[in-house]
């Protein structure tokens, strides 16, 4: 990777790429600033999307997410492929879901360019997305990510939340209850909350990995892992992850939830799977969460009443994978 020089900014006035004559304006975005550096600064984006793209030019990423690939541990962790276009296709769930987000409005919390940067989450959201499936044998997680985000340049806040997001994202319960805290405490000064930068990338994190599955999850792999008990579930999953063709989940707005003023206002979800013929739902049971995960999401993070689940619009009662339990993945 390139060397990188930083240079330690604390008021738009003084950047080098300011330009003094017209006030406090950015030369690229000709958009007002006021005090500190702002974090939608063209700049520190321009930092994000450069070592996102060098950090998929990196021989050492290469080499761990093709170790996940080839299952060379013959892990059941890695029973489906975790490697590059997981990765890749992963970090474009979460954008497109941080996108979505912006252009929706909620009850309970506000985000939006008028709270704080969604570009900034989401060149966040997609490192994080790049680096959650880095593994190498006998080294601790922590250590192999701040190796990583030692070559970025970024600062050591972002690098924090970066961190922050991998290791945390898929603590459900406690994802969800820390941010009902915030809307609690948001009521008694009777406003609303932000959805914070790393609160934001833990969810949409969260979800793609529920949303990013297919027949490019099967690899050779999946058939070689020597998982005991597993191996027939792995099989069956492997054999209807070959038949979906498409897994969106929707963010709606159901009048019959009550009546809103709100632009483009939500208060429901929807879970749909397109998929060819020979589908078998009935092995979603062996991983449930790729259900209940978009399902807490709707009713456990957005607060939303209404959740459903289609497949090919053909509506499936979510109760059936509630009390199962998988260590698949």
């Amino acid at each position: 990777m390139k060397a990188k020089v930083t240079v330690e900014i604390e008021k738009c006035s003084k950047c080098p790429y300011h330009e003094q004559q017209s006030g406090s304006r950015c030369t690229i975005e000709n958009r007002e600033t006021h005090g500190d550096v702002p974090d939608w600064c063209p700049f520190i984006l321009k930092e994000y999307l450069t070592f996102a793209w060098e950090l998929t030019e990196d021989q050492d990423w290469i080499s761990a997410m093709n170790a996940n690939t080839k299952n060379i541990w013959n892990s059941p962790e890695l029973a489906f492929d975790r490697g590059i276009n997981y990765a890749t296709k992963t970090a474009e769930i979460t954008k497109a879901f941080l996108e979505n987000l912006k252009d929706s409005a909620f009850k309970d919390f506000f985000y939006d360019d008028a709270c704080h940067s969604v570009e900034r989450d989401k060149h966040v959201a997609t490192i994080a997305a790049l680096l959650c499936e880095v593994n190498v044998k006998n080294e601790p997680k922590k250590t192999i990510i701040n190796r990583f985000l030692e070559k970025s340049g970024l600062s050591e806040e972002d690098k924090d939340i970066i961190t922050d997001v991998i290791l945390h994202y898929n603590e459900r319960d406690k994802l969800f209850r820390d941010f009902d805290k915030m809307k609690e405490l948001a009521k008694v000064h009777k406003t609303k909350p932000i959805l914070d930068t790393g609160t934001a990338a833990k969810v949409a994190l969260l979800l793609a990995s529920a949303l990013n599955i297919g027949p490019d999850r099967v690899t050779t792999s999946t058939y070689e892992v020597n998982a005991h008990t597993f191996d027939n579930n792995i099989r069956t999953l492997a054999l209807a992850f070959k038949h979906i063709e498409k897994v969106d989940f929707r963010l709606t707005y159901n009048e019959n939830l009550g009546r809103s003023a709100y632009r483009s206002p939500k208060n429901a979800a929807e879970l749909h799977y397109t998929v060819s013929d020979g589908f078998d739902v009935g092995a979603l049971k062996f991983w449930p969460e790729l259900v209940m995960i978009p399902r807490d999401i709707a009713k456990d993070f957005f607060g939303f009443r209404s959740f459903k689940f289609f497949v090919n619009d053909k509506e499936i009662n979510t109760s059936r994978f509630a009390k199962n339990t998988s260590e698949n993945g």
